[in-house]
């Protein structure tokens, strides 16, 4: 029968590894463990050489999940750009 057919599993480590080949030049993709050691959320951090205006740390409960916000970066906080710095936000301060 079709639906019969087992859906295979990537295991996590082989997944880090091509999450890790595919977007490592921006982001250090890794596994955050809960308080018994057990791999938890999917993690990336935004590496140096990623464009500013990206969220430093992504976090997501599938490696599916974070990689879908690895191709779309959401903004960093606070960087908007139509109010430029911070400092320059605030009355008296330019």
């Amino acid at each position: 029968m079709p639906n019969d057919v087992p859906v295979p599993v990537i295991p996590p480590n082989v997944e880090l590894g091509r999450l890790n080949a595919e977007y490592g030049s921006f982001w250090g993709i890794w596994r955050s463990t809960d308080q018994h050691g057990t791999p938890s959320a999917w993690c990336a951090s935004k590496k140096p050489e990623a464009p500013h205006r990206w969220a430093p740390t992504l976090h997501a409960g599938t490696a599916a999940e974070l990689e879908t916000q690895m191709k779309d970066p959401p903004r960093a906080i606070g960087l908007n750009p139509g109010l430029g710095p911070w400092e320059t936000r605030a009355t008296g301060l330019v």
